[in-house]
């Protein structure tokens, strides 16, 4: 948990143009087609499209910015 926001805290695995897996660790993954916001270093923000499930705990999703 992010205990700023008590969002679950994922970790970006991996980066492939706008196809970003992210995986959280021990909780069920966001539902398809939720937004997911993931922090960039630097402070800014992204929002990510869950697009589908890879495993029990890595989400696929397509950045929207």
């Amino acid at each position: 948990m992010n205990p700023e926001t008590l969002e679950p805290a994922g970790e970006v695995v991996a980066i492939r143009g706008a196809v970003v897996d992210v995986r959280f660790a021990g909780r069920a993954l966001p539902k398809i087609d939720e937004a997911v916001r993931v922090r960039r270093p630097g402070g800014t923000d992204v929002m990510i499209e869950v697009q589908a499930h890879l495993d029990a705990c890595t989400l696929r999703g397509i950045a929207l910015q």
